[in-house]
């Protein structure tokens, strides 16, 4: 057993993976936006009205875009490491510090399903030593961000890709 086996360590929200999947698509982060999502205190989708909404936008090889609604604090986070404020330091640039003082690669990110409107998702690390690859679920917009930071790749599995994404399109503003 490695010294950094999810058994011995006692880390069971880590677990062991089997070998890389390919049901993932892999999709690129494109920004952090403002969108609407429809008013239910009444109101319609049809008469216009909406809430203004964080997501984070990310698209795949061809035209298809993906939008994930964050909290408000999630969006300001991503957006304070992509814009680089040197006096504001996150959590997220520390847990990176911390991964690669203990040679722990950060694989990828894998959003891979919905449940009760929400995505899950998954980052994959890779421990020192023997090399074993291990999964730690977490909320999206903290593995898409630890992804960024760490250069590593973005994936989504391809039946929500099919089933929640849009024509880049088919979005106002957009070429």
């Amino acid at each position: 057993m490695s010294l950094y086996s999810t058994e011995r360590r006692g880390f069971p929200f880590l677990k062991h993976l089997p070998e890389p999947e390919t049901k993932y698509a892999r999709v690129w982060f494109l920004n952090v936006v403002i969108t609407g999502i429809p008013d239910s205190g009444g109101g319609s989708a049809e008469e216009g009205l909406f809430i203004p909404t964080p997501a984070i936008m990310l698209k795949d090889c061809g035209q298809r875009v993906i939008s994930i609604i964050v909290r408000k604090d999630e969006a300001r986070n991503i957006k304070d490491v992509l814009e680089k404020h040197p006096d504001r330091a996150t959590v997220y640039e520390l847990l990176l510090s911390v991964l690669r003082k203990m040679h722990i690669e950060i694989k990828g990110t894998f959003v891979h399903s919905v449940r009760e409107l929400r995505y899950l998702a998954k980052l994959h690390l890779k421990m020192p030593g023997n090399g074993e690859v291990v999964e730690l679920a977490c909320r999206p917009s903290d593995a898409i961000l630890l992804s960024i930071l760490s250069n590593s790749p973005i994936y989504m599995r391809n039946e929500l890709m099919k089933e929640c994404s849009v024509d880049i399109s088919e979005i106002p503003g957009t070429r």
